[in-house]
């Protein structure tokens, strides 16, 4: 699911129509609802199953009753769908009846976003992708909306304030840099001259830019900015109700999938659930960690650590920290990650690398972590899978052209491993590896658990 975003559940309190067939009331509303859902859990499931290996733990954290507020780390569109699985209780049943709650990006439930957001695929495929409406089936799942006010594009606020305010003049709406930018791409000089015509297809390239509030006039933003302020507060009012009646509820505290690898600031959401909610609920920290530089079927890892009641006593600062580090404790080493700091090292010294090399290494930093209590996957502890774990990350990186085989046995690292971090390009899953490598290393190196990269360094052939 592209995006789960910020806090909250819910656009809304709903009406009782509403709640018959999506919330936890009794009738055959909420029976149809739990089949459909089920239905619909079950058949993702077999998706996940047929497109990843995942790997699932620490369910007995999850309380039988009470609110629960789950957070996690965000690495790739499909956390969404796993950890939906998760916590619906296709595999996990500790919530039983209590259908847990999810949040996700409010462009998600806008008709045609699938269009915009999937460019790769085929056109007609988009086409008529584009052309469902996504809001019904991801309500049915308990999926809500959440405004990321930095997200919101510059084509959302526009069509929205059109919406609100009719088809005002550009220059009653935008700073005169930003009319000028229009007019740019206009085909004709003046044009275009209203919010209508702005968010026609040629403008598209502006429209797709994010800020968009940064983009009004003054007069424009200070006009805009309560509407703003009374959709975020309606979505944290939604929530607080829904922890309130003791539902779950899943949220990524940043607030987005991670554009580097590394962790992104707690969004102020956070600390507005625990510093106002009444009961305060048990946060339970969910890492996940993806395994996917790879020509085998990618791996993930799912882990739910135990969970505790946030008091008053810490600041904000302290208390997103604590979040972070719970977070970061959950999620595993792999070899995506220790290759991808070891590709990136080696291409930054100008160094040839083999396969014999990464092998020791992740042996290395596999044993080591593993002694000092953090996650590892398996596969790197046992000599024969890690073997062919590492054979299998050295075909991925001849596949995409990072690693160029020599006579002599080694490779040569290609030039795009140092290229910008990216969660899903093949190119930039290496570099993003690595982030993640240098977050887990300093979040465990207190613990004294992996070799520095002195200790390995001289070990690597010129």
């Amino acid at each position: 699911m592209p995006g789960i975003a910020l806090v909250v559940s819910g656009a809304g309190p709903r009406d009782s129509a509403t709640e018959g067939s999506m919330g936890q009331s009794s009738g055959s509303g909420w029976g149809t609802a739990r089949i459909l859902r089920g239905g619909l859990a079950r058949v993702a499931r077999m998706h996940l199953r047929t497109r990843f290996s995942v790997h699932a733990d620490g369910r007995e954290h999850c309380p039988p009753a009470g609110p629960v507020l789950v957070v996690s780390n965000h690495r790739r569109d499909s956390d969404g769908p796993l950890v939906g699985d998760l916590l619906l209780g296709v595999r996990a049943g500790r919530f039983g009846e209590r259908v847990p709650h999810f949040v996700a990006r409010e462009d998600l439930f806008r008709k045609g976003f699938l269009r915009e957001y999937l460019t790769g695929w085929p056109a007609w495929a988009r086409g008529v992708l584009g052309s469902l409406d996504s809001g019904p089936v991801l309500s049915l799942l308990n999926v809500h909306p959440m405004r990321r006010v930095p997200e919101r594009t510059l084509g959302e606020v526009l069509e929205e304030i059109a919406n609100l305010e009719g088809d005002l003049p550009l220059a009653r709406v935008l700073r005169p840099s930003w009319v000028g930018r229009f007019e740019d791409l206009a085909p004709r000089s003046g044009e275009p001259r209203g919010i209508r015509a702005a968010l026609a297809p040629r403008y598209r390239p502006l429209l797709r830019l994010p800020h968009g509030l940064r983009k009004l006039n003054h007069r424009c933003l200070r006009h805009h900015l309560p509407r703003e302020r009374e959709m975020v507060a309606g979505y944290l009012q939604a929530i607080r109700d829904a922890l309130a009646q003791g539902e779950a509820v899943h949220l990524v505290p940043e607030g987005r999938v991670s554009p580097h690898g590394g962790a992104d600031r707690v969004r102020s959401g956070l600390h507005l659930l625990l510093e106002r909610g009444t009961p305060p609920p048990v946060v339970l920290p969910l890492g996940i960690t993806h395994d996917d530089a790879t020509t085998a079927r990618p791996r993930v890892f799912l882990s739910l650590g135990a969970g505790w009641v946030e008091g008053d006593a810490r600041s904000r600062r302290a208390r997103a920290q604590g979040v972070q580090n719970a977070i970061l404790a959950q999620t595993a080493l792999t070899l995506t990650q220790v290759g991808g700091a070891h590709l990136v090292e080696a291409g930054r010294r100008g160094r040839r690398v083999t396969a014999a090399e990464l092998e020791e290494r992740a042996a290395a930093e596999a044993g080591g972590y593993h002694r000092a209590g953090a996650r590892v996957d398996p596969v790197l502890l046992d000599p024969a899978s890690r073997a062919e774990r590492v054979a299998a990350f050295i075909a991925f990186g001849r596949r995409h052209g990072l690693l160029h085989p020599e006579r002599s046995g080694g490779f040569t690292v290609g030039e795009a491993v140092l290229g910008p971090p990216h969660p899903w390009r093949p190119a930039g899953r290496i570099p993003y590896g690595a982030n993640e490598h240098a977050a887990f290393a300093r979040h465990w190196a207190p613990a004294e658990a992996a070799p520095s990269e002195e200790a390995w360094a001289p070990r690597m052939q010129e």
